[in-house]
């Protein structure tokens, strides 16, 4: 039985405006442990220490930054002077995109959900709208994280996106619902331009109520308008950029 399962808002899911990405292979199960060690002896700090190798983070003083918590707390929590307490373990949760429950008693974290496929990033970081008959396009792809909140996702096929994205990368966001002028200002956003166009693109808005939409190709056009705007708030790298991250 899962014991205290938290799930993830997608508006604190994205820390200091930018898109939280998560390695494609970094989902973490108990499974994951290897199996040479008794299940009994498994501890919450030997699970928090997992969940935090699996993210990328290489020391605890990193994650523990990342969080912006106390560095000695957090690393207390992983060498098992201090107990994690529950809400220790929702904030951690939330951060590493898991279950508060897998952290603190080894429960195996539920399936997360399916999301739409929205629609393809292309060159430039046009998006072109999903076709259900497209032959190499999934209708749905897995959540970043647990989350009650509805997303959408785009498939990113162009390669002159990068280093920021790469072809395979998913890029996940809400659903649009206009324009929040405070949450999409800076940020990386999808957005529709008045004539039904559609672009991953910087927003940023004008004293003339117009948008100037940047790309990192080097595009930037100003004077567009909007109908909506919808920030970018979790991005998973495809499987060979998680690998050549890691080695």
């Amino acid at each position: 039985m899962n014991k205290g399962l938290p799930t993830v808002s997608m508006s604190k899911s994205v820390p200091n405006g930018r898109p939280r990405t998560i390695n494609v292979n970094a989902i973490w199960s108990i499974a994951d442990i290897p199996t040479e060690t008794p299940a009994s002896s498994i501890t919450a700090a030997d699970r928090l220490v997992k969940v935090r190798i699996g993210h990328g983070y290489e020391t605890a003083v990193d994650a523990a930054r990342a969080m912006g918590i106390s560095v000695i707390t957090y690393h207390h929590h992983e060498n098992g002077k201090r107990n994690i307490s529950v809400r220790a373990a929702r904030i951690y949760a939330s951060h590493y995109g898991v279950a508060g429950g897998a952290i603190l008693y080894g429960d195996q974290p539920a399936p997360l959900a399916r999301v739409q496929v929205a629609g393809a990033v292309t060159a430039t970081g046009k998006i072109t709208e999903h076709m259900p008959c497209h032959p190499n396009r999934p209708l749905t792809v897995q959540a970043p994280v647990f989350t009650d909140e509805p997303l959408q996702a785009f498939i990113v096929e162009a390669s002159d996106l990068a280093p920021a994205y790469h072809p395979g990368d998913v890029v996940y966001t809400g659903i649009p619902n206009g324009i929040r002028h405070n949450e999409v200002y800076g940020r990386e956003c999808v957005v529709r331009t008045e004539d039904g166009h559609q672009f991953l693109r910087v927003c940023r808005l004008e004293r003339d109520g117009t948008w100037t939409l940047s790309s990192y190709t080097g595009i930037t056009v100003r004077g567009v308008r909007l109908v909506d705007a919808t920030p970018v708030a979790w991005v998973r790298r495809a499987p060979h950029v998680a690998a050549n991250k890691q080695t």
